[in-house]
């Protein structure tokens, strides 16, 4: 629109208003004039929003959310979400304010893990509901993607698998649909299906070569068993020392040197991931960092 054109654009509520006046006009008219008056008033409301000048809340507010979110402020775009939703429940972009409530959801600090799994359980209500609201096939696959996230980060991962396998028959870039299937290759080493996850994690760079999704993906081949990684440790000594710790508490702990010149700690081997996440949740007083690989 040119700098000195103004803007003629309502939303509804400013026409509620207006309705309200021309309605105390109306009841000081002669009934005749009072009826060709309300004719003439339906007709102008069916040109306006014939010609697009009631506007949507979510066309001027949904951008302001995706540029809160992509700057780390999930708190405030959730809060954006939240209100489009609250003035406009029946938008026709209804579908991506609910995705955007997801994402926000997902990326909301909590300052607990009890908070962090609440956070996730109201991000998946929030995908299901964008399902519902008649979302294009594009949108489908990242809500889907959003879906098994939240799986994911909750340890399901038989439930991540399956929405990752309904995201990736909808997506469309490149660059998504290799992250999906790398995705679905953890899932199936977490699951301790290791020869069908070297499969998919091989697919991934077959099909995909170029993307970051296939770079991580041929560092996670290769696994048959599960183990703790407990720290890194910049000192030989300080190395050998946590593993004499991890023996009296009986571990079998193993070392390695990285390119660092660091010497990377683990304990091994753990035949399933649940008996690794055990292992690591013993560690935690000792060694908080501890992290499940692969």
């Amino acid at each position: 629109m040119p700098q000195n054109t103004p803007d003629f654009r309502f939303s509804i509520f400013d026409f509620g208003f207006i309705g309200m006046k021309l309605q105390h006009i109306f009841r000081n008219l002669h009934s005749g004039i009072r009826n060709r008056c309300v004719r003439v008033y339906a007709l102008f409301l069916i040109s306006i929003a014939a010609t697009g000048c009631v506007t949507d809340p979510a066309t001027k507010m949904l951008p302001t959310g995706w540029q809160q979110l992509a700057a780390g402020q999930a708190d405030q775009a959730l809060t954006t979400a939240e209100n489009i939703l609250a003035e406009a429940p029946t938008s026709p972009r209804a579908a991506e304010v609910l995705y955007l409530k997801g994402r926000a959801l997902e990326a909301k600090v909590a300052a607990s893990p009890l908070a962090q799994r609440m956070n996730l359980s109201n991000a998946a209500a929030a995908y299901a509901a964008a399902l519902r609201a008649n979302p294009t096939a594009a949108l489908s696959g990242r809500i889907y993607s959003g879906i098994a996230n939240t799986f994911y980060w909750q340890d399901d991962y038989s439930n991540a698998w399956r929405n990752w396998v309904k995201a990736y028959d909808l997506a469309v870039d490149d660059a998504d649909k290799a992250y999906m299937l790398y995705r679905i290759g953890l899932c199936q080493q977490r699951l301790g299906q290791f020869d069908d996850a070297d499969r998919t994690l091989a697919a991934v760079g077959q099909e995909y070569p170029s993307t970051d999704a296939a770079k991580r993906a041929a560092q996670k081949r290769g696994a048959k068993a599960f183990a703790v990684q407990v720290a890194t440790f910049a000192s030989p000594q300080t190395a050998e020392n946590a593993m004499n710790t991890l023996r009296r508490e009986g571990f079998i702990p193993s070392k390695l040197g990285n390119s660092q010149g660091q010497t990377v700690v683990t304990v091994t081997p753990f035949n399933n991931y649940q008996q690794a996440q055990a292992a690591k949740a013993r560690l935690a007083g000792l060694f908080p960092d501890a992290v499940v690989v692969p």
